[in-house]
């Protein structure tokens, strides 16, 4: 059976498939490789794993009803334990969950939910209709399914683990069984979007979120009241990691630093939304926001032009305004961006994103940053100073695991052997590196300090946003890129 990576990817742009609710998808996986004569399993966390062997009779495809599916409720996987004289997988890896990031001018709205994306080509590129593409990682699954629907000869045992939640938590990555790695001969994850070049390390990073609920107060009768949304082609977005050296504009960080311009009468804030995901710069914020009357007409005409205001009714209740002076405080006082790199190679050192920063009475004051580090400790600068202002203001501090880093020696095998393929079969040089960006593999390093990991994909642009694109130039339209690099 033949199949493109590119028409493997339209199988999959149609399902939903968001952070922590990827067990829907990971079934339609289960059924796809189980065709395929691959054995199957969804553990307790939803991480989804396939076992073939290429050329073999392949496992009988298990039963696939609704319920109970493969691995169950918290059920054990089946086992995948090779005889003495199986040769050793190569694991393909990329996660199963994408953000997704809606273009609020689009119309009519994307409805994910119902219809997943929506993928069209333009001027070389696959993009998606007023939606984030998802190939940030669906293309990593494309990948992986194109091989294993047509494996090259010579090509040893595969393996794909799809992680759950990567995208918000890495939750799946750190409830990974160790066993499903252990007799691997390398990992290559397939979660990078750079072509022409291997990702050989990332940096540790972590989620940190200042939070408090928002006890009902009457507004003062002397004000007017406006919805404000502010965003445009100055706020473009981007990956938190990939794309945090830009210098991409926060609109959050503006509208706060906007409101605070009027030092003699600060405007209440009713509601503020802005950013979706830790990991994502935002791309717009909103805010419902009363301002005193003597103060409206210099308020509208200094706004900045991106900045579009419509009155509204005053609100029957809102937070109170000293709560609306604290967060427009907090936002203020937050990091944001590149705070140390190299003076002599420009690396970044340490970074933080504020990715969601939501007000309101419903869902009370929620702050969330994703500060990454090329060394671990570092990321301390960042949660002291979050913990300092959440305890000033009096709000819950809470602060995620540390998803490690991890990185691949300049002398592996591997990597020698992928650089010399990659270049010969390409005809283009390539390079290897470490990022900024973090990666699930840091967690895999962890639990199997011996396996060779290494990342690499096509160019995807601006993932985590409405104008996310997949270069088209750099996918290869057959799985045989992969193939060499199995063979190391």
């Amino acid at each position: 059976m033949s199949l493109s990576p590119l028409d493997a990817f339209r199988l999959l742009a149609p399902r939903y498939r968001p952070s922590k609710s990827e067990r829907p998808f990971a079934d339609f996986l289960a059924s796809w490789f189980s065709a395929l004569g691959a054995t199957v399993s969804i553990d307790s966390a939803n991480n989804f794993r396939a076992d073939l062997v290429p050329g073999g009779s392949g496992a009988e495809p298990p039963s696939l009803a609704p319920s109970p599916s493969p691995g169950g409720s918290g059920a054990e996987p089946p086992s995948f334990a090779p005889s003495p004289s199986s040769p050793s997988p190569v694991i393909l890896q990329a996660h199963l969950d994408m953000v997704y990031a809606i273009d609020p001018a689009c119309s009519p709205a994307p409805t994910p939910a119902s219809s997943g994306v929506v993928p069209f080509e333009q001027d070389g590129f696959l993009r998606a209709r007023g939606t984030s593409l998802g190939a940030d990682d669906g293309i990593g699954i494309a990948l992986a399914m194109a091989l294993f629907a047509d494996p090259p000869p010579g090509c040893p045992p595969l393996r794909a683990i799809f992680t759950a939640d990567e995208e918000s938590g890495m939750s799946g990555a750190r409830a990974l069984s160790p066993a499903w790695l252990a007799d691997a001969r390398a990992l290559l994850n397939l979660d990078w979007e750079e072509a022409f070049q291997f990702c050989t390390g990332s940096a540790a990073s972590q989620t940190v979120t200042l939070s408090s609920d928002l006890p009902p107060d009457v507004p003062y009768e002397d004000l007017d009241w406006f919805s404000l949304s502010l965003s445009g082609p100055r706020y473009p977005g981007g990956h938190s990691g990939a794309d945090i050296h830009l210098g991409i504009s926060h609109p959050g960080k503006d509208l706060v630093q906007f409101l605070t311009a009027f030092h003699e009468s600060y405007p209440h804030i009713a509601s503020f939304t802005c950013g979706h995901a830790p990991n994502a710069i935002p791309t717009a914020a909103s805010a419902i926001v009363g301002i005193p009357r003597h103060n409206v007409l210099p308020f509208l005409n200094a706004a900045p032009s991106a900045l579009v205001a419509i009155p509204v009714p005053p609100p029957a209740a809102v937070p109170s305004f000293r709560r609306s002076l604290e967060f427009t405080l907090l936002l203020l006082a937050l990091d944001q961006g590149v705070l140390d790199a190299d003076p002599d190679t420009q690396t970044i050192l340490l970074s933080t994103n504020i990715g969601i920063a939501d007000f309101s009475l419903d869902g009370g004051l929620r702050v969330v940053s994703h500060p990454r580090a090329a060394e671990p400790d570092a990321l301390d600068l960042v949660r002291s100073h979050m913990k300092q202002l959440g305890s000033t203001l009096g709000l819950t501090y809470h602060a995620s695991p540390v998803a490690p880093g991890w990185s691949l020696p300049p002398t592996s095998p591997l990597l020698a052997r992928a650089l010399e393929i990659a270049q010969s079969s390409t005809g283009r040089p390539w390079t290897a590196a470490p990022t900024h960006a973090g990666l699930e593999c840091g967690l895999f390093a962890k639990k199997a300090p011996t396996l060779p990991i290494l990342s690499f994909g096509p160019t995807i642009l601006h993932p985590h946003t409405p104008s996310e694109a997949l270069d088209l130039s750099t996918l290869p339209p057959r799985p045989p890129f992969l193939s060499p690099n199995l063979r190391c």
